[in-house]
């Protein structure tokens, strides 16, 4: 909540955060990079397409360009895939900001089969995260 006079009140902290003195990261946590990509309206897009235009026409052409592009940069990893959309790591925060870029512009170029042209939401995210392992072998990133 903001006071009358503008300041943050924190009402576990009193009115102010410490943000320089945080606990340090452990063995067990590390910077990362993560981008996240969501396709929008992508369950209208189904509903609209059916579920065979959509995995064809839409989901793979989608899927294959961002993992193409992830490719090109050394380092950076599929975490994720959640059906429309990705969680990807990457070694250096301006290659998630050239990938986002690069992502955008070959949706925008790509000769699709659709009504439109999909949209993509991206964000960026730079934090502390652990990375721990899942019931199946599998990586989960907590942020």
């Amino acid at each position: 909540m903001v006071d009358q006079k503008g300041d943050i009140d924190n009402p576990d902290h009193g009115n102010e955060v410490d943000v320089l003195n945080q606990p340090e990261a452990t063995d067990a946590s590390r910077l990362m990079v993560l981008m996240f990509t969501d396709l929008v309206a992508s369950s209208a897009a189904k509903v609209e397409l059916g579920d065979v235009d959509y995995a064809e026409k839409l989901a793979k052409p989608h899927n294959r360009i961002f993992r193409d592009i992830l490719a090109r940069f050394p380092g950076a990893e599929e975490n994720n895939y959640t059906g429309d959309g990705f969680l990807a790591t990457f070694a250096r925060v301006s290659d998630a900001v050239n990938a986002a870029l690069l992502f955008h512009h070959a949706l925008r170029t790509y000769e699709w089969d659709l009504p439109s042209k999909p949209q993509v939401c991206i964000g960026i995210h730079v934090g502390q995260t652990m990375e721990l392992e899942g019931a199946d072998d599998s990586k989960l990133l907590i942020a």
